[in-house]
């Protein structure tokens, strides 16, 4: 004895979102106050959601992001049908930037000629200096220098990660 259903249900298998690679336009790994700019082919179908760690980045949602932090991306994408698919993961690096140096002098910056004023900043072992006379290197790798000459002195300081600040 054979019974049928009462009823017939469809069954729709809906294909998921392509996965487009994603464009990085930058280098991943730069100095804190850098980024990097990832995105892929926009589809207008589509709608688009950036995540870090696995969390959602808020107002993220177009095919492109400014990454400023560390982490690891990828970009959500879902298509008219609700299926979604994530590209792959970018993870960027974030380098700490060095302190800004705070230049200060052992007397007046303005002095009469054979005489000279010590431009000193904070010394840190891990950093490396290098001074400059209007724009141009002088001194290196010392948070004091003797300035004998008019100008404009400026000390630039990076870290072990390349980092540079003025």
């Amino acid at each position: 004895c054979v019974v049928n259903s009462t009823n017939i249900v469809a069954v729709t298998v809906n294909a998921k979102p392509t996965v487009p690679t994603v464009s990085i336009n930058g280098n991943t790994n730069f100095c804190q106050g850098g980024n990097v700019v990832l995105s892929i082919v926009n589809n207008p179908a589509n709608t688009y959601q950036w995540m870090n760690k696995g969390n959602n980045i808020s107002g993220a949602t177009t095919n492109s992001y400014t990454a400023t932090d560390s982490g690891t991306y990828f970009l959500n994408i879902t298509n008219i049908d609700g299926c979604s698919s994530k590209t792959q993961e970018v993870i960027v690096n974030v380098a700490p930037s060095p302190l800004a140096p705070l230049i200060s002098t052992n007397g007046s910056p303005s002095f009469c000629a054979g005489d000279s004023v010590i431009l000193s900043a904070s010394f840190n072992p891990v950093y490396t200096y290098q001074w400059k006379l209007n724009g141009g290197a002088i001194g290196t790798n010392n948070s004091t220098f003797i300035a004998k000459s008019s100008g404009n002195y400026s000390l630039e300081v990076s870290n072990a990660s390349g980092c540079v600040v003025n």
